[in-house]
């Protein structure tokens, strides 16, 4: 097998998780090389060498391969827990999302309630504004008259006339 691999210029190597072969260069002193590219194997050899490696006992490969299963078993139970994990997060960011939305509607609802009664104390101020204003003008004129009244006063008792309303 490796007499066929050194003549071709290209080694063969296993996957650890298959049994597929990739092709990968051999050191440049065993390889033949044309114009810079190695030669590729021709199908016999191939076949020949998969054939050599199919014929091997499984027991000389199983410890990698049982190194391989264990790894990708730990691997997948970290990924799972990860999963999990995320799922969790997720589930809690929908709660507190949740949450947000009934405390924002909530909130809207208590503003609008808000707004409502402003709007009604706001209503009743501008009516009571119209209503003192009327009465700051009733005041008002009643005591531009009772200045008039004092000084009809003054010159009628000035010049000693009796008063009209006095009558």
């Amino acid at each position: 097998m490796t007499t066929a691999a050194s003549r071709s210029g290209v080694s063969l190597l296993q996957r650890r998780n298959s049994n597929v072969l990739e092709p990968t260069l051999a050191p440049p002193e065993t390889a033949g090389v044309s114009q810079g590219y190695p030669q590729r194997p021709s199908f016999t050899e191939t076949t020949a060498q998969q054939a050599d490696l199919d014929r091997s006992p499984p027991s000389s490969s199983s410890p990698s391969l049982a190194l391989c299963l264990q790894d990708l078993s730990t691997e997948n139970e970290a990924l799972s827990a990860e999963n999990e994990d995320l799922h969790h997060q997720i589930k809690d960011l929908r709660a507190e999302k949740e949450a947000i939305l009934t405390d924002s509607r909530s909130l809207r609802t208590n503003i609008q309630a808000m707004l409502d009664s402003l709007q009604t104390v706001n209503s009743r101020l501008q009516h009571r504004d119209v209503q003192h204003r009327r009465d700051v003008e009733r005041i008002a004129q009643m005591s531009r008259m009772m200045e008039q009244l004092r000084l009809e006063t003054e010159r009628a008792v000035g010049s000693g006339q009796t008063l009209a309303w006095r009558q």
